[in-house]
């Protein structure tokens, strides 16, 4: 073994042990290339032959491909293949659409980097060599002192804490840990915390550095908002990377002040409260939300509303179920949706300070945003170029923790018109509609 290849074993175990995430950055640094190896399996179809790297389904559905730092790892087959770095990283994100790729060395050690992180490490490795790693030191700053109020505040018993916790949530965006479904297009819910027996807590972490689990960026005035319209949920906790964490009732949170211009960030043609939006159920989905069958404790309240969602204008003149289906790309894998079963279509307008986002760069740029949003996963129906479905413009944005202000479930039939099914009344509870015979 050369003393490259020794060097990068220690690394990826130091990495794999390591907290702060020193060793991951020099990690990255010295993988640029350098030559991974992982299993590609090769198979004769329709007489030419094919390569395919299977992926592991984690616990939570999200799905990770295996890289090796050497080929004499037991765990590869005599099947495999090798690509150097940054390469690897493209072959993970885009070929094989995993949502982790889990770096391993010879004694089994891992470290596991997020299809967000990989996307923006390979970014990284196209830029010239003397480009500053950081455009926001005093982002990264602030960052690090959060860091250190979190784990601070766990080993005193006063509230000293509470405003500095707050200045430096401010103007930044925290993590959701969303539950996970094995179809994308299921309506995700925030995980929430037990805390002093109550439940409801919304839980959030301040980085994604964590694998396996799905997250959802939202900013802390959005974040803050959606506590002060739902009475349900008592609060918001906060972990840091060391795994300390600190919880901001509604109380605390009852203090904090933004203005309209912090709020309302988009253009006004594109402001939530102005747009009709919509959103696919499958049959029993609506008929749950019909029901009001949520639990607040998961943040599944009747009228919050995450997810993929389209403007309603883009899906008028559509008819029947089968119309739905292809224009909104929903003959993914998984897909609760079929062409020749019906589906309800939810039409809302959304309170003001929801967190929508555009999926694509263009359209994101359109709405004043640098960048798309951060889904935490990449599988479809998700395209990655902000539309729905190939030869239909139909635009696609993600709504992170909104509130709906009027909201009605169509019903939408294989053949025919729609019906009207069902409204949300003023008690935030859904009522269904009897049609007359």
């Amino acid at each position: 073994m050369s003393k490259g290849e020794q060097a990068i074993e220690k690394l990826v175990a130091d990495a794999a042990h390591d907290r702060s995430g020193q060793y991951r950055a020099e990690l990255f640094e010295k993988l640029i290339g350098v030559e991974l190896f992982y299993v590609a399996n090769k198979k004769i179809v329709d007489s030419r032959e094919m390569t395919s790297t299977p992926v592991r389904t984690l616990d939570d559905g999200s799905h990770a491909m295996c890289a090796y730092t050497s080929k004499l790892h037991p765990d590869l087959p005599r099947s495999f293949a090798g690509a150097k770095c940054p390469e690897i990283f493209q072959i993970a994100t885009e070929l094989v659409q995993a949502d982790w790729l889990v770096i391993i060395n010879q004694k089994n050690d891992m470290v596991p980097f997020s299809r967000e992180q990989l996307q923006g490490m390979f970014a990284a490795s196209q830029m010239p060599a003397d480009k500053s790693t950081s455009d926001n030191p005093d982002g990264q700053r602030a960052a690090d002192q959060l860091e250190t109020v979190i784990s601070n505040a766990v080993q005193t018993h006063s509230d000293d804490w509470h405003e500095p916790a707050l200045a430096l949530l401010r103007d930044r965006e925290v993590f959701l840990h969303l539950t996970n479904s094995p179809n994308p297009e299921t309506q995700p819910t925030m995980r929430t915390s037990r805390i002093s027996g109550r439940d409801g807590w919304i839980l959030t972490y301040t980085t994604r550095s964590r694998a396996g689990i799905r997250y959802a960026g939202i900013t802390w005035e959005n974040l803050v908002k959606l506590v002060h319209e739902n009475a349900a949920i008592p609060g918001v906790q906060v972990v840091n990377d060391a795994d300390d964490w600190i919880v901001l009732g509604r109380d605390a949170m009852a203090k904090e002040k933004f203005s309209n211009k912090q709020i309302h960030e988009a253009p006004e043609a594109t402001t939530p409260r102005s747009t009709i939006w919509h959103k696919p159920l499958a049959i029993f989905e609506g008929q749950r939300l019909l029901a009001n069958d949520v639990d607040p404790r998961l943040g599944g309240l009747p009228d919050v509303i995450n997810g993929s969602v389209t403007p309603a204008m883009h899906i008028a003149r559509l008819q029947g179920s089968a119309a739905y289906y292809e224009a909104l790309g929903l003959n993914y894998a998984g897909s609760l949706f079929r062409p020749d079963q019906p589906l309800f279509s939810l039409r809302f307008t959304l309170a003001d300070g929801a967190s929508v986002q555009a999926t694509g760069d263009p359209l994101a740029r359109s709405i004043g945003k640098n960048e798309g949003a951060d889904l935490g996963y990449a599988s479809p129906p998700y395209m990655g170029n902000g539309f729905t479905a190939p030869g239909h413009a139909i635009a696609e944005y993600w709504i992170v923790g909104g509130v709906i202000t009027r909201g009605e479930l169509w019903h939408i039939p294989v053949q025919g018109k729609a019906t009207l099914a069902g409204v949300l009344v003023g008690t935030n509870e859904w009522s269904a509609v009897r049609q007359s015979a």
